[in-house]
């Protein structure tokens, strides 16, 4: 090679490969951060959900994260895939989670009355780890793309 030239070799089947390395540990640690928060989330949510026969709180599910075209989501909640009958009223609590979490106020006109609980039993839980939820992510992404890859 002549003096003043410079010569690059650009590999684009191991730049392809790297990345769809980072892409999968970013996405594995945007699930890892999704797990986390909703397990915090649901946590603080069992300590104010309404406990008059347990069935609300025991009908509690967090499912695995998964992938969607935008990133990863979590689902969590009340009733759904773990619903379970309510031994009051022969009630499914997915018949009435959302009116529970909906209404405040003492009946008749105000709705239903929680006497071992509250109203907004996932909502407030939600918005109190809102900063959680920014910190978790970054914290699960950095760990996750720290070892980054290898120049070889």
């Amino acid at each position: 090679m002549a003096k003043g030239f410079i010569s690059i070799k650009f590999d684009e089947k191991r730049i392809m490969a790297d990345i769809a390395k980072i892409n999968l540990a970013a996405k594995t640690g945007e699930k890892r951060a999704l797990k986390k928060i909703a397990q915090n989330i649901m946590a603080q949510s069992q300590s104010e959900v309404p406990r008059e026969t347990e069935t609300l709180a025991n009908s509690a599910y967090i499912k695995e994260p998964i992938d969607t075209p935008n990133g990863a989501e979590i689902e969590l909640g009340y009733g759904g895939p773990n619903d379970k009958m309510n031994p009051s009223t022969n009630e499914m609590a997915s018949s009435y989670a959302l009116i529970v979490h909906e209404t405040r106020g003492t009946p008749p006109g105000g709705g239903y009355y929680h006497p071992y609980g509250k109203w907004k039993f996932l909502e407030d839980p939600i918005r109190a780890h809102q900063i959680d939820f920014a910190n978790t992510m970054t914290a699960e992404l950095k760990a996750a793309l720290s070892p980054g890859i290898k120049a070889g």
